[in-house]
């Protein structure tokens, strides 16, 4: 029944079964490696019966020379927040965006080239691409449907600009390549079977596909909640990128999340022993990710959440120490006029006024 509705939904268009048609011939390392621009060009005048798409790289990269792809040629009128689909049996080429691309493996499975690191995708995964990144995709079976959401820089800021304002692994993505211009290439969250994110990507795909009155900022909202979802259901899944060699810290988001639930009192070598890691691994490994060592974390943590009993509630200074899991107030105090400038008392009162 799913096998059936899969091909009413997203039938091999006419390219898809001409490459089928290639890949079944005996040419499948061919659709299932990564290869350069120059290196298809090449093959393509080497080989006339190979659909040629020399063309369409050529319209639709920066300087025609098929590496950055932008809105141009047949992307001109796609719009600053647009839904694709990508080819199945095509040639992966190496390429990077002008703009955020956000992949989701609707079924079965692809092989997300990025750099030097070969990303194995299943059904349920999504995938963030910052701009600039260079990657290929491989998908080389009938039920292989992947999508492709595609954020412009402007877009984002300008339709998701609260989401700027939260603390959490995705907004963090994003703003640090909107304003600091530095950022892991991609961040994997692995959904799995999840049926109302799965909701969420066929809707939009419909939306596109129809196009009706409002289709585009029903792409919008939809992207807002499929973004929401993610954080609130998987964030301490998610999988980013590790050292410059193409290897992942696959534990850090889970760590930083053990942390923020047991603040008040875990220690680094509880941290260590939990994660099956020694102590000076787990501290170089938070030092590369967040800018500080396991002591500033926790107590950023502490304070933070003392600023927010603070806020909302009429609990005393003395009692929102021990509730942060401070020795004493004096202690908190000092935390906190190093992080904000003011002590607890003198920020109530600020507020108060």
């Amino acid at each position: 029944m799913e096998e059936r509705a899969l091909r009413k939904l997203f039938p091999l268009t006419e390219q898809e079964k001409i490459m089928k048609k290639i890949y079944e011939s005996g040419k499948r390392e061919l659709l299932e490696t990564p290869l350069s621009f120059e290196s298809y060009r090449k093959l393509a005048e080497d080989d006339p019966e190979l659909p040629d798409m020399r063309e369409h790289y050529r319209s639709t990269t920066f300087s025609g020379y098929g590496i950055t792809l932008e809105k141009k040629g047949i992307y001109a009128d796609r719009g600053d927040v647009d839904l694709g689909m990508h080819e199945r049996y095509a040639f992966p080429i190496i390429h990077n965006h002008a703009f955020f691309e956000i992949i989701y493996v609707y079924s079965g499975t692809c092989v997300n080239y990025i750099g030097e690191t070969s990303v194995e995708m299943k059904a349920g995964d999504v995938c963030f691409l910052a701009p600039d990144t260079m990657h290929a995709l491989a998908a080389v079976h009938n039920e292989d449907v992947v999508m492709n959401l595609i954020v412009s820089r402007d877009a984002f800021e300008h339709f998701f600009f609260g989401m700027l304002r939260e603390k959490n692994l995705l907004s963090d993505f994003f703003k640090k390549v909107l304003y600091d211009k530095a950022v892991a290439p991609f961040l994997l969250f692995p959904a799995g079977e999840d049926k109302k994110l799965r909701g969420f990507w066929r809707d939009m795909y419909l939306e596109r596909r129809n196009r009706r009155f409002g289709f585009e900022e029903c792409l919008v909202l939809y992207a807002r909640l499929m973004f929401i979802w993610l954080i609130r259901n998987y964030e301490m899944m998610a999988v980013v990128p590790g050292s410059s060699n193409g290897g992942t810290d696959r534990h850090i988001v889970a760590m930083l999340g053990y942390i923020a639930a047991n603040y008040r009192k875990v220690t680094l070598r509880e941290l260590a022993e939990f994660f099956s890691y020694n102590e000076s691994y787990i501290s170089r490994m938070l030092k590369k990710h967040t800018g500080k060592n396991f002591n500033e974390i926790v107590s950023d943590l502490k304070v933070d959440h003392a600023r927010k009993l603070i806020e909302t509630t009429d609990l005393s200074i003395s009692r929102i120490s021990q509730e942060v899991g401070c020795f004493d107030s004096s202690h908190l105090s000092k935390k906190f006029r190093k992080r904000y400038g003011i002590s607890p008392k003198e920020y109530r009162e600020k507020i108060n006024r």
